[in-house]
């Protein structure tokens, strides 16, 4: 996260997304898949982790998803100090 100030001055949080990142990400996740489909540490199956891991990298690369939870957590704080 990055700090930035829009044209009106207010403060405001920048997330970079660099253009290829997805494309890359999709082709790291085909590679994981393929490895955790082959090792199976005392028998037990971790393909289910490599799934919820790329989920939550997905839903992090979704800036609608990120500015709903932002909105949220203001909610939820603002009567803290």
């Amino acid at each position: 996260m990055h700090r930035g100030v829009t044209k009106e001055g207010e403060a405001v949080a920048v997330k970079i997304l660099y253009p290829a990142l997805r494309k890359e990400m999709a082709s790291d996740f085909a590679v994981f898949r393929m490895v955790g489909a082959q090792i199976k540490p005392d028998g037990f199956d971790l393909q289910w982790l490599v799934k919820d891991f790329e989920d939550a990298l997905a839903m992090e690369l979704d800036l609608e998803i990120e500015a709903r939870n932002a909105l949220k957590t203001a909610q939820i704080l603002k009567s803290t100090p």
